[in-house]
């Protein structure tokens, strides 16, 4: 049996890419316990950021937690999970169940929203080499 070698170049590349991706997000959340309005400059370490964010009123209503904000974010987030699940599983079936044109005709509508990107950005680098062109 042949062992597989890795490829250290491809290794290299993929810690760099893991790295450029979460670098921001984990200086953000070491930064967020700074003592200091800074994101630069470490002065000290404090829990004072996220004590005012859990004393405030209008985010956690603990006295009537259903007017809260969070509460009613995550009643939101719950509910239109259940409806997009339950209207995506009647879609896939009716999908299955119908003639092939219609079910190509809906995917192509569906893949409208993915293509739509770089068509745009497609036009945009036509119009930037067309305009330098002229230079």
């Amino acid at each position: 049996m042949k062992k597989k070698r890795i490829n250290i170049a491809a290794l290299i590349f993929l810690i760099i890419v893991i790295l450029f991706i979460y670098a921001p997000i984990i200086s953000i959340a070491v930064f967020s316990f700074n003592e200091a309005n800074s994101l630069t400059r470490w002065s000290g370490f404090t829990f004072a950021r996220y004590v005012e964010l859990f004393s405030d009123r209008e985010l956690f209503n603990y006295t009537n937690p259903r007017e809260s904000i969070v509460f009613m974010t995550l009643w939101i987030a719950v509910v239109s999970t259940f409806v997009s699940t339950v209207l995506g599983t009647l879609a896939a079936i009716a999908l299955t169940q119908s003639k092939k044109i219609i079910r190509d005709l809906t995917m192509s509508i569906n893949n409208i929203p993915i293509v739509s990107p770089e068509i745009i950005t497609a036009v945009s680098l036509l119009v930037l080499f067309g305009a330098l062109q002229t230079l």
